[in-house]
């Protein structure tokens, strides 16, 4: 819907954006830091594989896939096998459903209250009380002025809707409504096939969450976070991290792209600060929401012919959806794909 700001976020471009051929950037992860989060991550339950077959105790069966969140070519290209299950799927399971099947849904999804303080009616905690650094906050201003929201917007939006307003990758701009993230793509594939959708959490879940008045320190935490990854870098530092990162994720090694997550925050906020806010956040964003996750499709998993397709960092984990299908009385076996580690 909005355009690039040219004062904003100029240096990244698509050619920036553009990743030839994933690889790990010795640059960006050594091999002896490689070597260190592989090893932590090898902890973690079920910490490599994108696929894997979802068995019911009375043998009916589901898939569940774990997507990235992107338009780029190479996170677009799916493997044979996955686009198989999708188009033969009784039942496509997704985070959310931004589909409207009436006018009046339409209006609930456009509905602003969500959005803006203005139109919710309360009188929520300022940004300024949140006490997040001024160089974080200054990177937050450049992506709002970036996607056209203007520098000072935080004043007039609530904390979901300044992070809603943030959220996206930066490279994703170049492509938004024009081409799908891979989880669309999906959506898209299973509607061509004919199979119905089902959004696994509403889609203003998040707006709701966030901007529950309880929820300060959790908005604060996403608000740090995403201010860190929103940080000045160079087009060289965010080629090589994109690089890495792809390759990583079509590795299957997702439990060790979280470990490199968590080592980044606690690098830029400190050991009790960046696991404060790194915990804070993932207990929101993985650990509750797959707990909410499992309860919405369990008995469409029982039924079988279920396509389940959510961010691959939450298959893994003692809360990790997997481990919970596990508890839940289903067998999950990993499917490996050919580029998997």
């Amino acid at each position: 819907m909005f355009g690039l700001s040219a004062q904003a976020q100029s240096w990244v471009t698509p050619a920036v954006c553009e990743v030839d051929t994933p690889r790990i950037d010795a640059h960006v992860l050594s091999a002896e830091r490689l070597d260190a989060l592989r090893s932590e991550a090898a902890k973690i339950p079920n910490a490599v594989g994108n696929f894997w077959r979802i068995t019911a105790p009375d043998g009916a069966v589901s898939h569940v896939w774990g997507t990235m969140h992107s338009s780029d070519r190479h996170v677009l290209t799916l493997p044979d096998i996955v686009i198989d299950e999708i188009t033969r799927a009784r039942l496509l399971a997704i985070e959310a459903d931004y589909t409207a099947e009436s006018r009046a849904e339409l209006a609930r999804l456009n509905d602003p209250e969500g959005w803006f303080r203005e139109y919710n009616g309360r009188d929520p905690v300022s940004y300024e009380s949140l006490g997040i650094p001024a160089a974080i906050t200054e990177a937050l201003n450049a992506r709002l002025e970036a996607a056209s929201w203007g520098r000072d917007a935080q004043d007039l939006l609530t904390f979901g809707g300044l992070l809603e307003a943030v959220w996206a990758d930066p490279c994703e701009d170049f492509a938004n409504g024009v081409l799908p993230i891979q989880d669309a793509r999906i959506q898209m594939l299973a509607h061509i096939a004919g199979v119905p959708t089902k959004g696994l959490e509403p889609p203003d879940r998040f707006l709701r969450r966030v901007n529950h008045p309880d929820a300060t320190e959790l908005a604060r935490a996403l608000l740090m976070m995403t201010g860190s990854y929103l940080e000045e870098t160079n087009a060289a530092t965010l080629q090589a991290d994109r690089s890495t990162f792809f390759a990583l994720y079509l590795a299957g090694e997702h439990a060790l792209l979280e470990r490199w997550d968590r080592a980044e925050i606690i690098a830029r906020f400190g050991s009790e600060g960046g696991q404060r806010i790194y915990n804070t956040s993932m207990d929101y964003l993985l650990s509750e929401r797959n707990h909410d996750f499992l309860a919405a499709i369990r008995d469409d998993l029982h039924q079988g012919g279920v396509f389940m397709a959510i961010g691959a960092s939450h298959l893994s984990g003692r809360n990790g959806i997997v481990e919970l299908m596990r508890r839940d009385g289903f067998e999950v076996t990993r499917i490996k794909l050919e580029r998997e580690r």
